[in-house]
């Protein structure tokens, strides 16, 4: 079972790229504590990071969306998955992250 309390290097990078410095405390608490592996039944630490990846993607940098995703994921984490086109492809979320570092 995954990590409840840390988040993995991908998710930091992205919250970081994502997110001002005010904003990063937070967007990593919320992500944190609304979802990880016991709320969201996540069976893997690379399937957590891949469903934090989606939620932090679907933000697209603003706190208003990111909360609408935290929302979504508690509900179902795969809508979070297909709305940020990670549902199809399990290297999406990578090629986002690596996307999103270049820019």
């Amino acid at each position: 079972m995954p990590k409840t309390n840390s988040l993995r290097p991908h998710v930091l990078s992205a919250i970081t790229n994502l997110f001002t410095p005010d904003e990063r405390e937070t967007i990593t608490n919320i992500l944190t504590e609304e979802c990880n592996a016991d709320k969201i039944y996540a069976s893997s630490e690379a399937g957590l990071e891949r469903i934090q990846l989606a939620v932090l993607k679907l933000s697209d940098g603003d706190t208003d969306k990111f909360l609408a995703a935290v929302e979504l994921v508690q509900l179902d984490w795969r809508d979070v998955l297909v709305a940020a086109g990670f549902g199809n492809d399990l290297e999406a979320h990578l090629e986002w992250i690596d996307k999103i570092g270049k820019q």
